[in-house]
């Protein structure tokens, strides 16, 4: 499956694109999900026109609540091999926290990640910034670029390469124009609100974008509300590489790593072993999963 838009579903079989039916009785299969099929799904043809027979099981999947459709999700990529978490130097100005959930995001549906820092001719300083230095030592793969002037394209598109990715961020990361540069697809831009500094949501479908040399790029709809529900509390840590390797060494094997005696976490936050904008993003999420509000 290459394209949804609506309930338009478009798949690529010998080199050719064609719109095919879902059939109803998919979707009655499937009543967790407002679609049986996403973006990256391998599925069975039948009939001419074709008809999805069956959906192939995923390796992976991402998505969201589904709005207005309570209870239910929106799946809209599947069998990844990277997520590329796009965040902007400036306007909207990048946070540590809001890449720690998307971090989270990733590691809870099994895939890798990457981060690209784009619009860096906005703030060159951020290349320096204190924080990003233990995205690197974690081994998380980080590129800087600006598509104006070019900058990082060709690095960008070396991690790519031969990969099916999708690109996650926040609106107004320019997730769009940096696949327009890598790709020449037309890029689907939109501005930042002067109101709220957050990017006005553009993309209003899924596709996959062939990478020249091989592979594809997934342009994904802006996510403002992250679809963290399916983690459990207790598991939080194990997503936080760091924390997870000294969790070993606290006193009480179900520790929180919040207020408990003893704790192995806490200790290597206090001797700045493990940095303390990371532990605080550990302690936020975890109170959302805790209230239920993912």
């Amino acid at each position: 499956m290459v394209r949804v838009k609506s309930r338009e579903f478009t798949v690529e079989a010998d080199g050719e694109r064609r719109v095919v039916v879902v059939p109803k009785r998919l979707r009655f299969e499937d009543e967790a999900n407002v679609d049986p099929v996403a973006v990256g799904d391998r599925v069975d043809l039948t009939g001419d026109p074709p008809r999805v027979q069956s959906v192939e099981p995923r390796a992976n999947e991402i998505g969201r609540p589904a709005s207005g459709r309570r209870g239910r999700r929106q799946v809209f990529a599947a069998n990844l091999d990277l997520a590329v978490i796009v965040l902007s130097a400036r306007s909207p100005v990048w946070k540590p926290a809001t890449l720690d959930r998307y971090l989270v995001l990733a590691s809870a549906s099994g895939i890798a990640a990457g981060v690209c820092l784009n619009k860096i001719d906005l703030d060159p300083s951020v290349r320096e910034a204190p924080e990003l230095s233990v995205y690197a030592e974690l081994g998380i793969p980080i590129r800087f670029t600006s598509v104006p002037g070019g900058e990082g394209l060709e690095a960008l598109g070396t991690l790519l390469a031969g990969k099916i990715c999708v690109f996650l961020g926040p609106s107004g990361a320019g997730k769009s124009s940096l696949i327009g540069a890598l790709t020449g697809h037309e890029a689907i831009t939109g501005e930042v609100s002067e109101r709220t500094g957050k990017g006005q949501h553009t993309t209003t479908w899924v596709e996959m974008i062939p990478i020249p040399g091989g592979g594809g790029v997934v342009d994904s709809p802006g996510l403002r509300v992250l679809d963290l529900t399916g983690v459990e509390a207790g598991e939080l840590a194990g997503h936080f590489p760091e924390l997870a390797a000294r969790a070993s060494g606290c006193r009480f094997n179900d520790c929180g790593h919040r207020e408990e005696p003893g704790c192995a976490v806490k200790a290597a936050v206090e001797a700045g072993e493990i940095a303390a904008h990371r532990y605080d993003s550990y302690l936020r999420i975890g109170r959302s999963l805790r209230s239920g509000l993912g």
